[in-house]
């Protein structure tokens, strides 16, 4: 019983002296510290942080839940057309283009797809094109058009090279299963080793 009262009174003696710590070292209480001083006007609006929240939420649900991507997306995009956030509408178009990609209905998908990049290349929203390009490159693969897949998934690996690496690879290996396809194997087997490094 002793044991448990002197664990106890330790504990609490522990987690007090932290918080006072951590109080006193805030920068309010230390001058030398230098403080970050934010301007108001440059911070994303809260309907902004909204938008992309439930753009993340869409993408992120896509492969999992069958109506919630959708109902996140569409709701995304009637704030973004409202607010006139042109960067959350094109992603919630991509999203879109990929819920009905994945549904098999390509020429909606082909309509929100365009949308987003009609949107996304005057602003050079870079992550964006590389969804749009890489969701119409998918969608002609599906449709046996190589040519056109080739032409997109290129596109967007222009982008995915500067900003994501899973993305790249998938590129690469989309590729190499359209050169092997093509007949061309040793492409093939540049674009997938390409993949692994």
């Amino acid at each position: 019983m002793r044991k448990i009262i002197s664990y106890t009174v330790f504990i609490s003696i522990f987690v007090l002296a932290v918080g006072m710590s951590l109080a006193f070292s805030a920068p309010e209480h230390r001058p030398d510290r230098a403080t970050i001083k934010i301007d108001p006007g440059k911070l994303p609006s809260k309907a902004m942080i909204e938008i992309d929240a439930l753009n993340g939420l869409s993408a992120k649900y896509m492969d999992s839940a069958y109506l919630l991507p959708y109902e996140l997306a569409t709701k995304a995009l009637r704030l973004s057309k409202l607010m006139n956030y042109k960067k959350g509408e094109a992603y919630a178009n991509v999203n879109l283009g990929f819920y009905y990609f994945k549904k098999k209905t390509y020429l909606e998908a082909l309509e929100y797809f365009m949308a987003s990049l009609n949107i996304a290349e005057p602003n050079n929203y870079e992550s964006i094109l590389n969804d749009a390009y890489t969701g119409m490159g998918l969608l002609f693969m599906d449709l046996g058009r190589r040519d056109r897949a080739i032409e997109y998934i290129r596109k967007g690996m222009a982008y995915s090279k500067k900003h994501n690496t899973e993305d790249l690879a998938g590129s690469y290996i989309r590729l190499g299963q359209l050169m092997y396809d093509l007949g061309d194997t040793n492409e093939a087997f540049r674009l997938y080793f390409n993949a692994l490094s």
